[in-house]
């Protein structure tokens, strides 16, 4: 155990106490700060990874106060949770893996729901699609005011009276998919981060090589390209009881959303070419950030967040290491886009980047237009277009060198082709000076 995790948890060991009722608190505000700030340090040094184990944050955090106090007075409280570690692991491990089933409505027009899938798949989430009818009789609880169960059922129904949407709107489509874990949070978690996978796959397929321009639109927010957001809420049951609801850091109102009737078949196509990343891939979890960026960007409203957003997710798949100039993140992601006037292309790259760096040096002040968020959209969907084309075929070292290295200026790769079989000569010389030793 390092010296850092170490200080930790002596810190943690001193400011948790034991409960009458056998649970644990933190007494006065320093502590209650300590409290904040210390324990995620010490579940990532000690290894804890709540998605291996299945367990929300909130759980693994408590069984470590637990265990805490089981070393509190010791001498070296750092030792002993370091002996007790695979002991502890153990426990955690014995927790029992239970069913959830998570069910939510989405601003997809039901109208357009023969583009989609039956059965979307993300990694080890499969989503179903269910009627409104089935949605309304399955999901929604309906119990009568002397059920166990009305208090939750009259919580669900409070947030959404004061919700500005609708629990079954009839223009909505309807989903569920079941998870197995070792307590609820995690399972919602869990879903809604792979949905959100799902979401930027489907605004991605909606708004592919289509440019933002000015709108007559009318509303609370700008025109943007898609609508397509998380849902506003997600019901949650454990063998057929409703359990509760969990709902969305936006309360903001969801449009009914599909895909415009020119890209119906592009859509269509292009989400059927998505994978379901059933099977981990090398560059699947940099691909997968960047997809979770392309979905924040394309629903955020701000052109300034937006702009960040698709730049991140720029970021993430040109593979610019530390030490490397910011300049190769635009030459890197243009590689594959070609341009009318190439001139141009220059111009407004490095005015992307320009833009970049202003307001990370220099913050306020900063403009951006729906031509420099048009830009970086292009660029970003060039690079996702380009993974997933080469995913299961290049590692790290492939992408990275044909964002460096590609051209298509024959004289260029025939230069190329020479350098690579200088470099073969030359090791085949290798193998013939260790044949001779």
């Amino acid at each position: 155990m390092d010296d850092d995790t170490a200080y930790c948890i002596e810190v943690l060991v001193d400011t948790v106490e034991g409960n009458d009722d056998g649970g644990w608190s933190y007494s006065g505000s320093e502590a209650a700060r300590k409290h904040d700030r210390l324990p995620p340090i010490v579940v990532e040094n000690l290894n804890l990874d709540p998605d291996s184990l299945r367990i929300s944050y909130e759980v693994l955090e408590s069984e470590l106060n637990n265990l805490l106090l089981e070393v509190k007075g010791a001498g070296d409280p750092a030792q002993q949770i370091e002996e007790k570690l695979p002991e502890f692991k153990e426990r955690l491990y014995e927790r029992e893996l239970n069913e959830y089933v998570v069910a939510f409505p989405l601003n997809f027009d039901r109208r357009s729901s023969e583009l989609l899938p039956e059965s979307p798949q993300v990694g080890d989430v499969v989503f179903e699609r269910l009627s409104r009818s089935d949605w309304e009789e399955q999901f929604i609880p309906d119990y009568d005011e002397d059920h166990d169960k009305y208090r939750r059922q009259r919580k669900l129904m409070d947030f959404v009276d004061k919700s500005p949407n609708e629990l079954d709107n009839p223009w909505f489509t309807y989903w569920f998919t079941s998870y197995r874990a070792r307590d609820e949070k995690y399972a919602v978690n869990h879903v809604v981060e792979q949905l959100e996978i799902l979401l930027g796959m489907m605004n991605y397929s909606a708004t592919f090589n289509r440019i933002q321009m000015l709108s007559h639109n009318s509303g609370p927010w700008p025109d943007r390209w898609g609508e397509l957001r998380e849902p506003f809420i997600y019901l949650l049951h454990e063998e057929d009881e409703f359990v509760g609801h969990y709902y969305s850091e936006d309360p903001t109102l969801r449009e009914v959303d599909s895909p415009h009737s020119l890209q119906e078949e592009l859509f269509e196509t292009l989400l059927e070419w998505m994978p379901t990343f059933e099977e981990e891939h090398p560059l699947d979890g940099r691909l997968l950030n960047s997809i979770r960026a392309f979905q924040a960007a394309i629903t955020e409203p701000s052109e300034r967040e937006s702009f960040f957003e698709f730049w991140r997710g720029i970021e993430i798949l040109t593979l610019v290491e530390e030490g490397e100039r910011m300049s190769e993140v635009v030459d890197r992601a243009a590689v594959m886009l070609g341009w009318e006037d190439s001139e141009i292309g220059r111009i407004r790259r490095n005015r992307a980047q320009n833009k970049r760096n202003s307001y990370v040096h220099e913050g306020a002040g900063l403009r951006l237009t729906t031509a420099d968020r048009n830009l970086v959209k292009s660029l970003h969907e060039s690079l996702i277009d380009l993974y997933i084309d080469k995913r299961g075929d290049w590692g790290y070292e492939e992408m990275k060198f044909a964002l460096e290295q590609f051209t298509i200026d024959e004289a260029q790769i025939e230069n190329l082709r020479e350098d690579r079989n200088r470099e073969l000569r030359l090791i085949d010389w290798f193998e013939e000076i260790s044949e001779k030793n």
